[in-house]
């Protein structure tokens, strides 16, 4: 509930501060919009070698242009677990 959207809040603002277009998300699911398909391909294929499954979501699903990856979070999610994700993130 209250607590998983907060912290959904939380993890969208660092995003937001390293750069990232995370659209206008207010929920737990959270868009990472690359833009084109094939940086979201590879963004998504570096995230599973380091051991995250983040789908890609490529048109027709979304309009031209619009490729993202769809982070959803959970309650089981622990802050521990989204900085160690952040922290992946600019290596990739």
């Amino acid at each position: 509930g209250t607590r998983l959207l907060k912290k959904a809040d939380g993890f969208r603002d660092r995003l937001r501060e390293m750069g990232f277009n995370v659209g206008t998300s207010v929920s737990q699911i959270i868009p990472i919009i690359i833009g084109d398909n094939k940086s979201t391909m590879e963004m998504k294929e570096k995230l599973l070698n380091a051991g995250y499954f983040v789908p890609a979501i490529r048109p027709p699903a979304v309009p031209l242009g619009e490729s993202m990856l769809r982070i959803s979070l959970n309650a089981m999610h622990s802050e521990e677990m989204i900085e160690e994700f952040l922290a992946a993130l600019p290596g990739l």
